[in-house]
């Protein structure tokens, strides 16, 4: 009996895994060492050093070879099953900003008072009749109050405009790639 050398250390359990049955399927007996440790407790791995995945030592050179020749091979096995490599859509920068400001809580307080002056703007151009609101039981104005943070909520008594604007704009944001992107350029994902 051969005792067993490690081939490879992977970051994950699921790409030791790949690994093992890759060199089972072609006849080298593969074992994942501390399996049971990293499907029980994965933030154990980076302790473990990884997930390794071992081999007999007289088929060490095989499996070295297998894993490398699969490597080189892999882009282009995948392109024949599955198509073409694309390029992963890249996000902008105003969308990495906008989401560190809302983790903040500075958008949802910028975003207030923008809608908020959008509403004194509609209340000096429309009716005053379209702005009624029933009576608050706590006697304060129909437009919520606006803070930033967790201990001062929005306070809106009914439905009012900037909850809807503010739906609107999240709308607006998910949608934003296909509005600014002509029809043409946009992918079926059906296909």
């Amino acid at each position: 009996m051969s005792s067993l050398v490690t081939i490879r250390r992977c970051a994950t359990l699921p790409e030791a895994l790949v690994c093992k049955s890759l060199l089972e399927a072609a006849g080298i007996h593969a074992a994942v060492e501390n399996y049971y440790h990293a499907s029980n407790d994965w933030l154990l791995i980076p302790g473990l050093q990884g997930v390794s995945v071992a081999v007999p030592s007289t088929d060490y050179d095989a499996a070295k070879r297998l894993i490398i020749d699969a490597a080189e091979a892999g882009p282009d096995a995948l392109g024949a099953e599955f198509g073409a490599y694309q390029k992963p859509r890249r996000y902008g920068v105003a969308a990495l900003w906008y989401m560190i400001l809302h983790q903040l809580g500075i958008a949802l307080f910028v975003l207030m008072y923008l809608f908020y002056g959008v509403i004194l703007l509609l209340r000096a151009v429309l009716p005053e009749i379209w702005f009624r609101a029933k009576p608050s039981p706590s006697g304060r104005d129909w437009i919520p109050e606006v803070s930033a943070g967790n201990f001062n909520p929005i306070i809106a008594a009914d439905w009012n405009a900037e909850g809807f604007l503010f739906v609107f704009f999240v709308i607006l944001v998910f949608m934003a790639d296909r509005l600014i992107k002509p029809k043409a350029d946009i992918e079926d994902d059906a296909e």
